[in-house]
């Protein structure tokens, strides 16, 4: 990882967690908040790993480089994307085999009754080396290994749209360390104290 890769990813990471911070400060209490420091916890761990390692350990899943938005953007990101914002930031980036792909995280989707086992249904854009790999209906699922817990084991994809491909075996890899991000910081919360917190649910506005 190239050293102004580094600090771009440092950037994200704390403006990220100085945004967080805000949030809990002013709620302080209540289930979201509960949820949020555990998130937080993770955030600042990981933003110390990446800034001790610096370039000698690549991390995927420190999340893509910092884009600077303006606050009503990232206000509406950040009501469309609940805990995928907070642990990924807006979008994704992760390099294998010669190729960059990136994900852009759209909104969290409903998840249905009879898919008890679904955590949580986002949608979202993936690129393939800064072009189109797919642009529309693209989502992906986060599949929770048993009862009781908020860690995932498998992540699915669906596409309705347009597709570069017909398969998704790269998919393999990048979801590896999706499951691998999301479960460093739900691994030790409770599924029950995650929903109520309303960080996995559809256009719901928490720790405002």
């Amino acid at each position: 990882m190239q050293v102004n890769e580094v600090n771009e990813r440092l950037k994200s990471l704390e403006h990220r967690i100085n945004k967080l911070k805000q949030r809990i400060e002013l709620q302080k209490v209540g289930p979201e908040v509960y949820t949020a420091k555990k998130i937080l916890y993770g955030l600042e761990l990981k933003y110390e790993s990446l800034k001790k390692n610096n370039t000698s350990i690549p991390i995927p899943e420190a999340t893509s480089p910092f884009k600077k938005m303006n606050d009503s953007f990232e206000e509406e990101l950040i009501q469309k994307l609940g805990a995928i914002y907070w642990i990924f930031g807006p979008s994704y980036e992760e390099t294998f085999s010669f190729k960059k792909y990136k994900i852009e995280f759209l909104e969290i989707l409903p998840t249905y009754g009879n898919d008890w086992g679904c955590l949580m249904r986002v949608q979202v854009n993936i690129f393939e080396n800064d072009e189109p790999l797919m642009t529309e209906n693209v989502v992906i699922e986060f599949w929770k290994g048993w009862r009781d817990s908020t860690e995932v084991d498998d992540l699915g994809i669906s596409c309705h749209g347009h597709a570069k491909y017909n398969n998704f075996h790269w998919f393999k890899k990048i979801s590896y360390t999706l499951a691998k991000t999301w479960n460093e910081y739900f691994k030790t919360l409770p599924l029950i104290e995650a929903k109520k917190s309303g960080l996995l649910e559809a256009h719901k506005e928490v720790l405002r």
